[in-house]
């Protein structure tokens, strides 16, 4: 195995649980295929079904949404010394990308399929199941951020509207 990618596996955060088990990794990776990605090409459209997880090996990315009128906006900026991973949510259901990714340099992406995922998992359920528990706790950890966020906002909304109501 690519002592590079595996380096990226074990620094992954899907991953991280089997960073002392070259083994384990060695099967993960055998059922990901490495693409390269030249600047300014669209790795996720939002808005498109998509059925392929990425791990950023090389490179870096942009993060955009589209706002109700139509304008982008950057969510955020990745590079691979951060071992990030997205499109993740591809491996569990068949439901619209909800960002757009772009590459702002050329990239090197390790990509796994939701068919190869399905297929890890029934061939080494031992695997399967760590990665649906990890998988798990990153999007509750999302899910939870998101609420907390989603408060926030609601707050600030009601402070604004009773702020304009006593003016």
């Amino acid at each position: 195995m690519n002592p590079q990618i595996l380096q990226t596996l074990k620094t992954t955060p899907l991953f991280r649980y089997f960073g002392d088990k070259e083994d384990k990794l060695a099967v993960i990776s055998s059922f990901m295929k490495n693409r390269f990605v030249p600047r300014g090409a669209v790795l996720i459209r939002e808005g498109e079904l998509g059925d392929e997880m990425f791990i950023l090996h090389k490179g870096g990315v942009e993060i955009t949404k589209t706002t109700m009128e139509k304008d982008q906006y950057t969510v955020a900026r990745l590079n691979a010394d951060d071992s990030p991973f997205f499109g993740e949510l591809a491996l569990l259901d068949e439901d619209k990308r909800s960002a757009t990714i772009t590459a702002i340099e050329d990239c090197e992406v390790l990509v796994l399929t939701r068919g190869d995922f399905v297929h890890l998992g029934d061939a080494n359920p031992d695997i399967g199941l760590v990665l649906m528990r990890q998988l798990s706790k990153i999007l509750s950890h999302r899910l939870r951020t998101t609420n907390e966020d989603v408060i926030l906002l609601f707050e600030a909304l009601v402070n604004e509207v009773t702020s304009e109501e006593i003016a």
